[in-house]
């Protein structure tokens, strides 16, 4: 019935969607067979065609993610080498044409490799050949803004989404006859009230305003001064090797006014082995026991806990301690705290 009902207006879609006809056969069926798998799961929350739109769009959107040309992979799997996979860019027989614009092409990506640095090195050849994600939060183990917070309201709030649609262990008693997941697009809204609850606070989160570095000085304490010779001092014993002072964004997809902006955020955004001392023994992502991602330093004058289990604080020596924290065994900051601890005691207090 759904499908005689439904299957041109899918077919349609999925087709303009994709321009690619066979491809929208194999994607409608592949839809209605989602459909009647998750036919227990439908609510009545929304109408059927707007349930079954909505599972052809994903679909599709898994199709193309699938079916995206891929520079490397479209190489020979076995070269290790930009000019060992130049042959097999192409298709087995190309024309000539073919093969210098794909020679061309890798000439291009070796040249722009070469001018990074080596860590922005890894970052490229990690995201971009190898296609693995960029991670978020301390020790790389979500994919996206999106799901960091849907697993923020799943663990921390214990309200189950459709990133993460599964109450946690124990639930409280008012949950446990509760539909899940609990937050989901309200389809049947209109305008913003259509996000769920996790989409608007990435949006949020998306949208808030980075702390801006002092450079006149706060009332009381530290002076220009002092805020201008900490911060000599932090390149001067290679700090900022880690806590990179600033990045550029991208272009953005939600607004023009989030593209290519310099953000002072004071970290490479990149995962580190932090050494015996600071290992927490968990494992996330691609993060190890001693592993996390380098911790942003913006706002840090307005905080009171230190380190990613607070264990710095005022009462404990706060920063200072936080700084000398990264000098346990297998730390790669060992040798930059080495370096700190032979400034002065004036010295030390500026930083």
């Amino acid at each position: 019935m759904l499908v005689n009902t439904y299957r041109a207006r899918l077919l349609r879609l999925v087709s303009l969607s994709t321009g690619d006809h066979d491809l929208a056969e194999t994607i409608v069926q592949d839809c209605f067979l989602k459909a009647y798998r998750a036919r227990e799961s439908f609510r009545g929350d929304c109408s059927v065609s707007t349930w079954l739109f909505t599972i052809a769009l994903n679909v599709t959107r898994d199709y193309q993610r699938l079916q995206k040309p891929h520079f490397w992979k479209s190489a020979d799997l076995t070269a290790v080498k930009l000019s060992d996979a130049k042959s097999s860019l192409t298709s087995p027989e190309p024309s000539p044409e073919t093969r210098l614009l794909a020679e061309e092409q890798a000439d291009r990506v070796q040249l722009a490799l070469k001018s990074l640095s080596p860590k922005q090195r890894i970052v490229f050849i990690m995201r971009f050949i190898d296609e693995m994600e960029l991670q978020e939060g301390w020790k790389a183990q979500n994919k996206s803004v999106a799901m960091f917070s849907g697993e923020a309201y799943n663990v921390e709030m214990g309200v189950s989404n459709e990133l993460f649609p599964e109450e946690r262990s124990l639930p409280p008693s008012s949950c446990l006859f509760n539909p899940t997941p609990e937050d989901t697009t309200n389809f049947p809204a209109s305008g913003a009230a259509v996000l769920s609850d996790i989409v608007a606070f990435s949006n949020f989160i998306r949208f808030l305003a980075a702390p801006t570095p002092s450079t006149l000085g706060i009332p009381g304490s530290p002076s220009p001064q002092s805020i201008a010779d900490g911060q000599a001092l932090f390149t001067q014993v290679h700090c900022n090797l880690c806590h990179t002072p600033a990045l550029q964004t991208g272009t953005s997809s939600f607004a023009a006014g989030l593209s290519n902006q310099s953000a002072a955020l004071y970290s490479d955004l990149l995962l580190h082995h932090m050494g015996s001392g600071l290992a927490d023994n968990v494992t996330q992502g691609t993060a190890g026991p001693d592993e996390f991602r380098t911790a942003p330093l913006w706002g840090l004058g307005q905080r009171i806990f230190f380190l990613h289990d607070g264990r710095a604080t005022l009462s404990n020596g706060g920063l200072l301690t936080a700084i000398q924290e990264h000098s346990g065994s297998g730390s790669e900051a060992k040798s930059v705290i080495n370096l700190f601890q032979q400034l002065n005691i004036n010295n030390s207090r500026i930083c």
